[in-house]
């Protein structure tokens, strides 16, 4: 207990100190460097993941033999004793979106019982039931995300036609003009989403097209433990070979993750570099510190104190400024990362050009946070090994005769 309190009565003394602040404030600058790349980097891979998992599942099976169907497919996974926590169909048409002279390639999603579950999918805004009765009943509801609102000049409440080639067999196909108006508008959080993809109801589908109320295009799954979900897909493209396809959400971003885990990595090195060489200034402090109380350790060490207790003192001090240093530096971490986003939404768009996200929720894993904790304090430590032997090594009469 006394060495602790000796160690905080050091601290706090340095506290009075510009050239200690100075130390701790450049060393808490460089672990807010660290904090704020690993925040971005790691906000990023989580919302790029929930970006595409809330809408396309974690497995996506598209049917390719109208042999396989959604109870076939559930009925091996019930085999292999897989948890679903939630399962969807959907069909899928590519269409020409057309209105006042303006055609666009849009994906066409239809979704079971979409109206109850609209506001899963990022709904911002819809149409009050007054204005939908304004519309004939072969014109459907359709969900238009924002930035295809904005590509073709839409509002809330428009009509539009989308245009779907329909099989009239192998080597024919017919044109078919299906009629919407626009029922709510969406935001996925991704610009190529947001550009392209159309939400409907399986009705306004299957009826204009005469497809089969048991004709689907596929089915996405969401599992109770996301962590089996690459390793299934893999089982279930094995067990169904040709009859279908199973992919993995990864598998459609594979290239652009694999990069962001490398360029964390280099981030995470040359930000250890700058960390290291930041950590000098603890040292630096550390050892004024010690010149300062030479005298008061001799008589220390005369009244009893040993070799062993002062490396204790001076050790527990170095960890006291380091965990300063660390608060300091996460509370700067989350500054510069929160700036940084309203910096890049309001001025910039290269976040989403280049990497499709409209926007960051930002968090730091616990995984990160502790080994950044862990490498501040072992730095902090690893540099507080010269000043402490030092100070355990004066001779006891230079010591009592020391004078600042």
């Amino acid at each position: 207990m006394l060495l602790f309190q000796l160690a905080f009565k050091y601290t706090k003394s340095q506290l009075q100190r510009p050239s200690y602040w100075l130390a701790v404030l450049s060393f808490a600058l460089a672990i807010s460097l660290m904090v704020v790349s690993l925040l971005v980097i790691s906000a990023y891979e989580k919302t790029f993941e929930k970006s595409i998992t809330q809408l396309l599942g974690q497995i996506q099976i598209s049917y390719l033999s109208p042999n396989i169907s959604l109870p076939k497919v559930l009925s091996y996974l019930q085999k292999e004793k897989i948890k679903v926590a939630k399962v969807t169909s959907f069909i899928h048409q590519e269409a020409l979106l057309v209105k006042n002279g303006k055609v666009k390639g849009v994906l066409l999603e239809g979704l079971p019982a979409f109206e109850k579950k609209a506001s899963s999918f990022f709904l911002k805004k819809t149409l009050n039931n007054t204005a939908i009765t304004n519309f004939s009943k072969d014109r459907y509801g359709a969900y238009v995300p924002v930035l295809l609102m904005k590509d073709m000049s839409l509002q809330l409440g428009d009509a539009f036609s989308a245009v779907v080639a329909k099989s009239m067999g192998k080597n024919d196909f017919n044109r078919k003009v299906l009629k919407f108006y626009v029922k709510g508008v969406l935001d996925f959080g991704r610009s190529d989403y947001n550009r392209r993809y159309l939400l409907t109801s399986f009705e306004a589908l299957q009826k204009p097209l005469k497809l089969s109320k048991k004709k689907t295009s596929g089915a996405r799954l969401w599992l109770a433990d996301k962590v089996f979900s690459e390793e299934l897909s893999f089982k279930i493209q094995k067990h169904f070979s040709s009859k279908l396809i199973a992919q993995h959400w990864r598998q459609w971003a594979n290239n652009l993750l694999e990069a962001t885990k490398s360029q964390k990595k280099m981030i995470f090195l040359v930000l250890l570099i700058i960390l290291i060489i930041a950590a000098f200034n603890i040292m630096s402090a550390l050892f004024i510190l010690i010149v300062q109380k030479t005298k008061e350790l001799s008589i220390l060490r005369v009244a009893g104190l040993s070799v062993t207790s002062i490396y204790a003192i001076f050790s527990l001090q170095a960890v006291f400024t380091g965990l300063l240093s660390l608060t300091l530096g996460f509370a700067l971490g989350y500054l510069w990362a929160y700036l940084f986003l309203l910096i890049q939404s309001r001025y910039f768009s290269v976040l989403s050009q280049i990497y499709k996200l409209n926007h960051l929720k930002i968090g730091l894993p616990l995984w990160d946070m502790l080994i950044i904790i862990a490498v501040v304090l072992f730095l902090v430590l690893l540099t507080a090994i010269i000043p402490v032997y030092r100070a355990g090594k004066n001779s006891l009469p230079e010591g009592l005769s020391h004078e600042l």
